[in-house]
């Protein structure tokens, strides 16, 4: 039994559109009271998050099928196209800005917290 207030399949990409529209002039104020440094930071951390969903997008090409056919693939749509946004965001910021990523290198470095 469906709810008639959740998204259907096709409604997510919309629904992310509108999101990442939405948020862009927030977000970018934000990113400008950054330094070149975080925003070099906040650009490769979005730049790998849209990635890894778009792997997601791209398996079932892998397999001979076409994602936008795959049933729950508007959600990953939505996604891919809400994350571009917020990269595109973070180039956006820093082209504002005068920085000149080639001068950032940026490692996220991940580490076990021995006191959890």
């Amino acid at each position: 039994m469906s709810d008639d207030n959740e998204l259907r399949d096709g409604q997510f990409q919309s629904a992310a559109q509108q999101l990442g529209d939405a948020f862009t002039r927030l977000d970018q104020e934000f990113l400008a009271m950054l330094t070149p440094e975080e925003r070099a930071a906040q650009a490769k951390v979005r730049f790998d998050l849209y990635m890894h969903v778009d792997n997601v997008w791209e398996a079932p090409k892998r397999q001979g099928e076409n994602s936008v056919e795959v049933p729950g693939y508007g959600a990953v749509a939505g996604m891919r196209d809400l994350l571009m946004t917020l990269f595109v965001n973070a180039q956006d910021a820093q082209h504002a800005a005068d920085d000149v990523p080639e001068l950032y290198s940026v490692k996220v470095v991940v580490t076990k917290d021995e006191e959890a």
